[in-house]
């Protein structure tokens, strides 16, 4: 039995009905801890985001479980000391979501910089602040990216189309050359945040 706690967006289910395995699939599951430890009973496969906590209670309702699947970054809400003592492994799909990561962090420094949300909460209500609601252009701001790994990388190369600088701590991998735009290093994360005008956090703490 493969048990998905928390949303799992297309083709997920799809693929999972198709496989042919049994499976239980449901996206709130992970909110009733008792009806979780329930159904984990027959689990052998588990898949969870960041919301359910695979800690060594809900591994000790799982005597069949044998693997832990993560969607996305960090492994955090995983015990991984007490998954390795019942034998199970855990893997996580990593950069499942890298690009849409990406993108949506350039649509918040859109947002942020052009006053989008503002402008609009104005002119639904009857107003036309042109003068106000001018903002600020992107060009020729410079990003910091703590944390610049695949995701790092992928904002790096869609902020150079708005000619943005970046600047990273020297702890972090550099993103792809091809990526980059008139970047900079610098020696750790506070120098970095000193430096930019607008920062990019990515980093799991685990």
């Amino acid at each position: 039995m493969i048990v998905v706690s928390e949303m799992l967006a297309a083709p997920g289910p799809e693929l999972l009905q198709a496989s042919g395995l049994e499976s239980h699939l449901d996206a709130q599951l992970w909110r009733d801890r008792e009806k979780l430890c329930a159904q984990m009973r027959t689990a052998t496969a588990l898949i969870v985001r960041n919301q359910t906590q695979v800690d060594a209670e809900l591994l000790a309702c799982a005597p069949q479980l044998r693997v832990v699947g993560r969607l996305g970054v960090g492994l955090d809400n995983i015990n991984l000391a007490a998954a390795k003592a019942r034998g199970v492994v855990v893997t996580a799909g990593r950069n499942a979501n890298a690009t849409a990561v990406a993108e949506y962090v350039i649509a918040a420094l859109l947002h942020v910089y052009r006053e989008i949300g503002a402008a609009d909460a104005s002119t639904h209500a009857g107003g036309w602040e042109r003068t106000r609601f001018g903002g600020m252009e992107l060009s020729g701001k410079t990003l910091g990216l703590i944390g610049a790994g695949e995701i790092g990388r992928r904002v790096a190369s869609r902020a150079r189309a708005f000619g943005i600088h970046w600047s990273a701590p020297t702890t972090s991998r550099q993103p792809n050359s091809r990526s980059s735009f008139c970047h900079s290093r610098t020696r750790c994360v506070s120098a970095t945040a000193f430096r930019c005008t607008c920062r990019c956090c990515r980093r799991p703490t685990t």
